[in-house]
């Protein structure tokens, strides 16, 4: 039976009889106006001119708009108002802009403004991203090469070690929340999205407070730390296990763990060990040195796992640069500067081996060329 998704997909408010109706709709079945977006056209914040919708979720609409000196994109997220009396939705919106703009990183999604507008709506004003998430990437490539997965899995990391030094626990991370975009002419350049349920530290829990109801675990199933599904207190080394998913699936094209319903996925975090890459994957090949550093991530105690975000992102790099297979690794597309760097280095021993092959056949020629004589 197909899934009903009537009572998820994103709806909107006419203009006319003031219903709500699904927003893929050009007409309102209930009056049958013909309606235009309210806010194309309109200045926010008395500087960010709409242009046009960009994107469409279950509580809000992104609207690409334009900053009115500088003439910048932006990307302007508005809550729909018929969440404007749902307090959780609300706290949940402003929470996300809270979160955001504690951070300031260039792997990390900007925020330029936030606020309300005159009449009431909510709304979120951050740099515009031009590119794809890296669960699309997946999903097109099937699985990615491992220098190349190297490359974006550490600039995450780098991102999220600004975060965690900043008191902020993503607490959501999966593909759809990394964005690979294109920067300075450099491919997979990565921008890390979406704070609306991070977890707050050093503030008693004063912002935590509301977004979540009772008894309910924040976090997608298939990619949360056990930690996080046992809804125990969390730091940074539940986003070093759920960066450890993402990394399994971006190499393997395949999660570790998932179950017939959410409940069974969260169960098999808590106490199922994940299957070895060649188990998951037999047609490939991932060197050893990089499972062992992905399943460390994936440690079940979080004592056991890498401590930090710079400590995971080292131990990658040092097992991309050791690893056996590193002449593969260099012909991947999308390799990491500390990989390009060690095949330059690897090659040194090679040209020397060279000069020294030929110096000696020229020697020997010359004795061969003297005996005749």
């Amino acid at each position: 039976m197909p899934e009903d998704k009537s009572l998820t997909a994103a709806r909107k408010t006419c203009t006319g009889c003031k219903r709500n109706y699904f927003a893929n709709l050009s007409v309102c079945p209930n009056c049958g106006e013909t309606n235009r977006d309210a806010f194309i056209g309109r200045t926010i914040s008395e500087r960010f001119l709409v242009e046009n919708v960009i994107g469409e979720g279950g509580m809000g609409v992104v609207y690409k708009a334009w900053e009115d000196k500088t003439k910048q994109g932006v990307a302007v997220k508005i809550l729909r108002p018929q969440f404007l009396e749902d307090e959780l939705a609300v706290r949940r919106f402003k929470h996300e802009a809270l979160a955001t703009s504690r951070l300031s990183h260039p792997h990390i999604v900007a925020l330029h403004d936030y606020g309300s507008t005159t009449d009431g709506y909510l709304f979120m004003v951050m740099e515009i991203i031009d590119g794809k998430s890296l669960a699309q990437v997946v999903r097109d490539k099937r699985q990615l090469a491992i220098a190349r997965t190297v490359n974006v899995i550490t600039q995450v990391c780098d991102a999220l070690e600004h975060a965690h030094q900043s008191g902020v626990i993503h607490r959501d991370l999966k593909p759809g929340n990394i964005m690979l975009t294109q920067f300075a002419g450099e491919q997979d350049y990565v921008k890390l999205v979406d704070f609306g349920i991070a977890k707050l530290l050093h503030n008693d829990d004063e912002h935590d407070s509301g977004i979540e109801q009772k008894g309910e675990v924040l976090g997608s199933p298939l990619y949360m730390s056990p930690e996080q599904c046992l809804g125990r207190p969390l730091d940074g080394r539940s986003d070093v296990y759920s960066l450890g998913i993402v990394m399994y699936e971006t190499l393997t094209g395949k999660v570790p763990h998932i179950g017939k319903t959410a409940h069974e996925t969260i169960e098999w975090q808590i106490q199922k060990d994940p299957m070895s890459f060649k188990a998951k994957r037999p047609d490939l090949h991932i060197p050893e040195l990089i499972e062992s550093v992905v399943f460390k991530a994936l440690a079940k105690d979080p004592a056991a796992r890498q401590q930090s975000m710079k400590e995971f992102a080292n131990e990658l790099q040092e097992a991309l640069a050791k690893s056996d297979d590193a002449l593969d690794l260099r012909s991947s597309v999308g390799m990491s500067k500390i990989s390009r760097t060690k095949s330059v280095e690897s090659r040194k021993p090679n040209k020397m081996m060279a000069m020294v092959i030929a110096l000696l056949v020229t020697l020997v020629l010359a004795g061969l060329a003297l005996w005749k004589h």
